[in-house]
């Protein structure tokens, strides 16, 4: 059985972790911003199609529309 090359397995996990960390930290900025970007052509979308159909369906309706109402449910903390 070999011997173990205790400052070669330092070297190389400490260089494995940096590498780990580096990899994570542009990770979450790359994704970071996608998800800003996924989000405002949502943001787009909605403003340019859905609320001009909304502003156009309301008046037309007699009653109110139960789809289009916004509705929350209180979250109880036990």
């Amino acid at each position: 059985m070999d011997k173990i090359e205790w400052e070669t397995f330092f070297t190389d996990s400490l260089t494995g972790i940096v590498v780990l960390i580096i990899g994570v930290i542009l990770g979450g900025i790359t994704g970071y911003f996608q998800g800003k970007k996924k989000s405002s052509l949502g943001i787009e979308r909605k403003n340019e199609i859905y609320q001009p159909l909304l502003d156009e369906l309301l008046p037309m309706s007699g009653s109110e529309l139960s789809l289009l109402v916004k509705k929350e449910t209180p979250i109880k903390l036990l």
